[in-house]
């Protein structure tokens, strides 16, 4: 329908502005969008409204592309520029060192990595946060390295056993607090907190986190024996305390293409192994778990890969076969305990122990580890085509906790909806 534009009212600047984007997002048939398209026509004579009014209305456009349920728009993580792209591949190109936790954040959400690890966004400072977690985490794996060195002798653990909890008692106690006072761990606050995890010398109160973790040791039945601690390999920032094992050699994960392949590093907190070289590797972790079965979902990527390094780069130095791995949680006294075992189902009782619910047969259990390696080549590969699109995850479990959830734009419904129609890739 035809309108008199000399009848349109006048505004300012700001409800102009306003004016036309409530209309053009409405029926265009209704009220407002004629009114909005009028007062378009006639901003666009106007040189000090031309430019402003073009960005409105590209801005307008960018939100209309957003919407779209058949395809993801230019404006939603997906870099085709090509001095992006050379950008991307001079940051992530096959030559650029992974951590299993840098993949696993792709894999939950590509705009979070891209937001995270390539614009270097940081979050705003949450008021609530554990400010001290990060030195907590830094302690206890400090202290168990250096409280397990020790007990290696001429290539033999001398395990713990309920006969000689007692004696390692005060032996962790001195090197849990030596390593504090290295780390300028000091003052009221850390007393308290060396007192959660030591417990009172005198015994009296409650029980420390190391200390149940000391019980517990003393408690297991496992065939293989602690001999590696911190086994890193690839090198890396500040890489702390390691095992005379280590090796600077990353493990690269070969593509089809040599442009395809994916350089890992990482550190391995302990491996038990058996005199014939099998072996089952546990990661220490003060806060949560993962969940096992996201292992076949292509989310969780750290205990499969971490076997195949340790396979292939120090083969030769003993370790051959790896066949599990899991969680030692050390977070609080209701949270102490081996989790989220992934193992071979036949080498229960020969090289590790525990039970784990669906532990895999051989077969299935080296079939998940294989596939891991192809999850990695998968999101490398996405990387450095430029894909950086929200996730495609359920936000109950990938959005709670993050710190860019406010400007991600996640509509999971649409983002489900072409995921099923083959829009994401």
């Amino acid at each position: 329908p035809e309108r008199d534009e000399s009848d349109a009212p006048l505004f300012t600047l700001s409800q102009l502005h306003a004016t036309i984007g409530r209309g053009l997002g409405e029926n265009i048939s209704s009220s407002p969008a004629v009114t909005a398209a009028a007062l378009t026509r006639q901003s666009r004579h106007l040189s000090s409204l031309a430019s402003p009014l073009q960005r409105l209305l590209h801005g307008l456009s960018i939100e209309a592309a957003r919407s779209r349920f058949d395809a993801l728009g230019p404006y939603e993580g997906f870099l085709d520029h090509p001095r992006a792209l050379a950008a991307v591949h001079s940051r992530l190109g096959s030559g650029h060192p992974f951590s299993a936790t840098q993949l696993e954040t792709y894999a939950r959400c590509p705009f979070l990595f891209f937001a995270q690890r390539l614009l270097s966004i940081n979050p705003l400072h949450d008021p609530d946060a554990d400010e001290s977690a990060l030195e907590r985490g830094n302690l206890i794996h400090n202290a168990l390295y250096h409280f397990f060195s020790e007990r290696v002798h001429d290539g033999s653990f001398d395990r713990i056993t309920p006969d000689n909890l007692e004696a390692a008692r005060p032996r962790l106690r001195a090197i849990t607090r030596r390593e504090a006072d290295d780390l300028g761990l000091q003052g009221f606050f850390w007393e308290q907190e060396l007192e959660r995890l030591l417990g009172r010398e005198d015994g009296e109160g409650r029980e420390g986190l190391l200390m149940r973790f000391l019980r517990l040791e003393s408690e297991a039945t496992d065939p293989a024996d602690p001999a590696h601690f911190e086994l890193s390999f690839g090198s890396y920032h500040d890489m702390g305390p390691n095992d005379p094992l280590s090796t600077s050699t990353p493990y690269v994960i070969s593509g089809p293409e040599e442009e395809d392949s994916v350089r890992l590093f990482g550190k391995i907190d302990r491996v038990d192994r058996t005199p014939d070289g099998r072996f089952a590797i546990y990661d220490y972790k003060t806060g949560q778990v993962p969940s096992v079965a996201d292992i076949g979902r292509g989310l969780h990527l750290q205990i499969p890969l971490y076997l195949l390094a340790a396979e292939n780069l120090l083969h030769d130095q003993g370790l051959i076969q790896g066949t599990a791995g899991a969680y030692y949680q050390l977070r609080d006294l209701e949270n102490c305990g081996r989790k989220g075992l992934f193992g071979d189902k036949s080498q229960r009782g020969q090289v590790y122990s525990g039970q784990g619910r669906g532990l895999p047969e051989p077969e299935i259990f080296r079939q998940l580890i294989e596939q891991t390696r192809d999850f990695a080549l998968s999101y490398a590969r996405s990387m450095r085509r430029g894909l950086f699109h929200v996730t495609r995850q359920n936000p109950a479990k990938a959005c709670t906790y993050c710190a860019y959830r406010q400007t991600c734009r996640l509509d999971h419904r649409r983002m489900r909806t072409l995921e099923r129609e083959g829009k994401l890739s």
